[in-house]
């Protein structure tokens, strides 16, 4: 589609809103819908008018990852048929390097390894992407990349893709036997990006290429000698995806993608800052599939399946943590109250770790906003909001270092998104076998805002993380994470037991 697209009014679609147009490729245009009822939104990716059925097909082309972009299917719009999508409210690696630059090292492998993942999904299912690219990299309101736009993609038996964006295309694009998949056009694309995340330029052909190394002087050896192998001229030299994906954290430490100067006005409030934990855990999570049984190529000997849960899961909670503690909006988290002010306690508090929203869900499958329920005790005779807030974090704390799901039914309000949060991110630490280590936010400042009445009351608190780290069982140091400050903003529902966490979101 070209810049005419613009110009056309905006598509309708039974049962949403559309809110904006996000953009267009060659050949398709994205939209953002709100889905009328319960707000949640998605991105509609419309029909090229001239090839139906390469949007078509990949709504049918049945892969599901958790770094593959989910789509939910066609609908039908008075443009023709669209594909609904996952929302990714926080933009693009392209995005990222177009306000900020060159990355370091661990956000570079930060943004790439679950695309690495994603991908060896993908080769193990007989489809090969086809366009890996910045521009394909989303990221989620969690921070999550996400690997998207499968319109170029091939499936074993059906030819191999020859577009891509240029810059990031195998030399070899668009030969080879027909027929037969070429996934290692994947890995150099992936090496690629690398590169670009890097440098801020393109890698160019490997004769005009200057050493990484000269570019980015102490970048350690492992990495330069896997984003290299990525980049080979002969296909049969780049690593498998799955190789990629072992093998891009040997020599580098992960660290959190900062997106906050990347979102736009528009997405702001969707990527909301979240707080909570001191010693443990739980920013986490990007939710986790089981690994699907992995093909094993003759002649090769099977190596331990990648597991995200081990090098990837530690990076998913330290994407989750690092990155703000992105919160996607909807009714995963309430919405809290307008606020008012009282005067704050006079000593700064610990809080616990950050805590994100639930995994995104398909659309049919969105829970609904669960109701308030009238308090038993009454506020009067109640312990001060602030003070209980003070007094919740601590236990909080204590239920995640100890796993203990039953504990944090004394810290949040029964039937809340906070409960539900904590007790997924108590489940993952125990199937992944880590911890958090020295993970302590110091909440000062903290003010009731409003009080609407009815048992609820709307606190906030300037919330500073100190740096951590990620150890398995056995004490060894995974991946680290520097600390950051938020200001977020807690309610607080009056049960028989006292006041208890409702939710925690960004404060405005």
């Amino acid at each position: 589609m070209d810049s005419s697209d613009a110009l056309m009014p905006t598509p309708v679609v039974s049962g949403y809103v559309t809110e904006r147009r996000l953009g267009s490729g060659a050949s398709s245009s994205v939209y953002v819908l709100r889905r009328q009822g319960d707000g949640t939104l998605l991105a509609l990716k419309l029909l090229d008018p001239l090839d139906p059925g390469s949007v078509a097909d990949e709504a049918r082309l049945g892969v599901e990852h958790e770094f593959l972009l989910a789509n939910y299917g066609l609908v039908d719009t008075d443009r023709g048929q669209g594909l609904l999508l996952k929302y990714c409210p926080g933009g693009s690696a392209a995005r990222l390097l177009a306000v900020r630059g060159p990355l370091g090292t661990g956000e570079a492998v930060t943004v790439c390894a679950p695309i690495a993942a994603a991908l060896a999904y993908l080769h193990s299912e007989g489809v090969v992407h086809g366009d890996v690219s910045p521009g394909n990299i989303l990221f989620t309101a969690e921070g999550m990349p996400q690997l998207a736009d499968l319109g170029l993609r091939a499936v074993l038996g059906r030819g191999a893709p020859s577009g891509g964006t240029p810059g990031f295309m195998a030399p070899e694009t668009g030969g080879g036997q027909p027929g037969l998949l070429h996934p290692a056009r994947d890995v150099y694309g992936l090496g690629a990006v690398l590169w670009y995340l890097l440098t801020g330029r393109t890698a160019g052909a490997t004769r005009q290429r200057p050493p990484l190394s000269t570019l980015m002087p102490g970048i350690p050896e492992e990495l330069v000698e896997l984003i290299e192998s990525c980049l080979q001229e002969d296909p049969a030299l780049r690593p498998t995806a799955e190789d990629v994906a072992q093998r891009i954290f040997t020599g580098t430490t992960a660290r959190p993608i900062e997106l906050e100067d990347v979102v736009g006005p528009e997405d702001s409030g969707l990527m909301a800052t979240v707080v909570s934990g001191e010693r443990e855990a739980r920013r986490l999570r990007w939710p986790t599939a089981r690994p699907r049984p992995r093909r094993v190529r003759r002649g090769r000997t099977p190596r331990t399946p990648w597991v995200p849960g081990v090098a990837l899961g530690v990076l998913a909670l330290l994407i989750v943590a690092g990155a703000g503690l992105w919160l996607s909006s909807g009714p995963r988290m309430d919405a809290a109250a307008p606020m008012a002010s009282v005067p704050a306690p006079s000593t700064a508090a610990r809080l616990g770790p950050r805590a994100t929203a639930s995994p995104s869900l398909r659309p049919s499958t969105l829970p609904s906003p669960v109701p308030s329920t009238a308090p038993r005790r009454s506020a009067d005779n109640a312990e001060a909001p602030a003070r209980a807030l003070v007094r919740l974090a601590a236990l909080r704390d204590e239920a995640l270092a100890s796993g203990s799901a039953v504990e944090l039914d004394r810290v949040h309000a029964s039937g809340s998104p906070a409960l539900a949060h904590d007790r997924r991110t108590v489940e993952a630490l125990k199937a992944r076998g880590v911890r958090f280590v020295d993970l302590e936010t110091v909440l000062s400042d903290v003010r009731t805002a409003e009080s609407p009445g009815g048992g609820v009351m709307m606190l906030t608190a300037r919330s500073v993380q100190a740096s951590y780290r990620v150890e398995d069982g056995r004490g060894q140091v995974l991946a680290t994470s520097d600390g950051r400050g938020d200001r977020v903003r807690f309610e607080l529902r009056l049960s028989e037991q006292g006041w208890k966490i409702w939710s925690v979101t960004a404060a405005d």
